[in-house]
């Protein structure tokens, strides 16, 4: 028989999840796989083969580094599953299993919850496995179906059960009943008890049209819209919308409110009302981009079988994508917090890593996107966008040094004193004991400088002295400057030379 004719079990996935549930579960469908497709009958390398060809690269590789007692085993079907078997389980935590146990919610239909309990249960290793079963259906259900289980005395797994499924099938049968009677109460009108009398044809038909006439212009009166400008419901009448004549706080536009603007950033704070709560603790991520896809750069990509456009923002942090390009089971949980370029933040639906496919040159990458509403840009972050190889940024040349030739003397400056200022010595500043050698080593070097320049010491500060100021110290020198009042005594004034 043809082994084209089965369908193949999943690839064995041990790099996430509870590895050794998955192996399991793995295990039962190759089971099944082998006798289906007569596998079984063939030789013990074939069936070794098909095995590992189930499993996927990843388990061969495993399987490539495994040790054997014999050279014969690593053929044998049974040595193989159980070589797996303790690669997939280490050691059995008891105490996260049963963490697990008791933190599944309640889902429909209930047998499909009770199934889950019981495969859950079996790695907890407890010793009244039906007490547990009932306590744990009993804490996890809610409303009239709990007040049901709670009135019952000496309540056993088999009760629970039983009304569980009774609850839960009278529950559909009255949806029915109601969906039934709902539909046919719209569908026929009742005549019954009906009393008709004769009537002047021509004053009946004059009333109808007077009666018609009237609930016409009632209605177009009060007749109400969606509003796309302010967003409730009013007349057709721009003196009755509340956006008539103010401005956007946004686009600073008239006649509409910010949040029916067409200029918005990526995400809206308003959807949540926790944002500015101090107490949540939120990672925050950074987006800059606004939504304009007329002049932003554009890039598709295949996910979930099926195309998604994306706008590359190169100075977000992350990557957003639409919860309707995403399946509600690839999301999960996540503590990030968007934060545009105006301020504002948004907690996110969720995060998830999805597989993407270049349409160009089929190339694929497990990229991870933050989950968004529907109706905002999907966006690739800088690094995602480095990654893919749709932007590049190019820091070899960088110069870290730029050689100059000297640029010599800055001249002589001749300084002419004013006679008409009269002289003024004002007292010395006092300086600090940490830096009184480093000043008095500033004020030597000076002076030294002076004397190089031809000046005498003995004349330098005669008549007029001013105040020094130290302005702190950096490598080993201190930086000094005089009290500005003395530049009056030698100050000339030139004007400004214009080229023309």
């Amino acid at each position: 028989m043809a082994t084209g004719n089965f369908r193949l079990p999943p690839q064995l996935d041990i790099n996430s999840g509870n590895i050794s549930e998955n192996f399991k579960r793995w295990r039962r469908q190759v089971e099944v796989y082998l006798a289906a497709s007569g596998a079984t009958a063939k030789e013990k390398q074939i069936q070794t083969a098909i095995i590992l060809n189930c499993a996927g690269n990843d388990v061969l590789e495993v399987y490539d580094n495994l040790t054997w007692n014999e050279e014969g085993d690593k053929d044998d079907p049974e040595k193989v599953f159980e070589a797996l078997e303790k690669y997939c389980n280490p050691r059995d935590n008891e105490v996260m299993e049963s963490h697990r146990f008791w933190n599944i919610e309640y889902q429909e239909p209930f047998d499909k919850l009770f199934t889950e309990l019981q495969r859950r249960i079996t790695a907890c290793n407890f010793l009244e496995k039906d007490r547990m079963l009932r306590d744990k259906i009993v804490f996890t259900v809610t409303g009239k179906l709990q007040e049901l289980l709670l009135r019952e005395d000496n309540l056993t797994l088999d009760k629970t059960l039983k009304i569980c499924r009774a609850f839960e099938q009278s529950n559909k049968q009255v949806k029915e009943l109601k969906n039934n009677i709902g539909s046919a109460s719209h569908s026929t009108p009742s005549n019954l008890n009906k009393v008709s009398k004769k009537s002047n044809p021509k004053l009946q038909d004059r009333r109808t049209r007077s009666n018609k006439s009237s609930m016409s212009k009632a209605g177009n009166d009060n007749l109400q819209f969606d509003c796309k400008y302010c967003g409730y419901k009013h007349e057709r009448k721009r003196e009755k919308c509340p956006a008539w004549g103010k401005t956007c706080d946004n686009c600073k536009g008239l006649n509409h409110f910010k949040s029916k603007c067409s200029k918005k950033v990526h995400a809206v704070v308003s959807q949540s009302e926790d944002h500015n709560d101090p107490n949540n603790d939120f990672d925050d991520k950074w987006l800059f981009a606004i939504n304009d896809e007329e002049t932003g750069v554009t890039a598709n990509l295949s996910i979930n079988d099926h195309i998604v456009k994306f706008q590359l923002d190169s100075a977000a942090d992350v990557n957003t994508i639409c919860q309707k390009h995403v399946g509600r089971q690839q999301v999960s949980p996540t503590n990030i917090r968007l934060n545009m370029w105006n301020k504002t933040n948004l907690k996110p639906l969720g995060e998830t890593s999805l597989t993407t496919t270049n349409p160009s040159d089929n190339t694929q990458h497990e990229v991870k996107f933050i989950v968004v509403p529907n109706g905002f840009t999907n966006l690739l972050g800088l690094n995602t966008i480095q990654e893919l190889g749709f932007i590049t940024i190019n820091c070899n040349a960088f110069i870290s040094k730029v050689s100059t030739p000297p640029l010599g003397d800055l001249g002589v400056a001749s300084l002419r004193v004013n006679e008409s200022v009269p002289p003024k010595v004002l007292p010395c500043r006092k300086v600090p004991l940490a830096i009184e050698n480093d000043v008095k080593q500033e004020l030597d070097r000076l002076i030294m400088f002076l004397e190089d320049l031809g000046c005498e010491s003995s004349l330098i500060f005669q008549d007029t002295s001013g105040q020094v100021y130290n302005f702190g110290s950096s490598a080993g020198y201190s930086f000094l400057c005089l009290n500005p009042d003395i530049n009056i005594k030698f100050r000339d004034h030139f004007g400004i030379i214009l080229l023309l």
